[in-house]
């Protein structure tokens, strides 16, 4: 006795419920910006610091010198004997 066949179909995978909905479509590239313009907040903060530490150490480089080329220093006496301290402890 011969039993009935079902017949086989192919079956694509978009007949099926899951794997009817395409894949999603990739986002959107986003034009990309420069560094400059990115981070346009930040350039005066780094400029005006930028300027603060130069004037800083301009000053403080400008004060060194005038300090030093004004004072006189006195000078200190000299002997044309040298002093010995192990004549002292003998």
């Amino acid at each position: 006795m011969l039993k009935a066949s079902t017949p086989i179909t192919m079956t694509s995978p978009l007949s099926t419920g899951a794997a009817a909905t395409p894949p999603p479509p990739p986002p959107p590239q986003t034009q990309k910006e420069s560094f400059i313009r990115r981070y346009r907040f930040f350039w005066p903060f780094l400029l005006a610091v930028n300027f603060t530490i130069g004037v800083y150490v301009l000053t403080r480089t400008t004060k060194k010198d005038t300090g030093t080329s004004d004072v006189k220093k006195p000078e200190a006496p000299t002997s044309s004997t040298p002093t010995s301290t192990e004549k002292a402890h003998r």
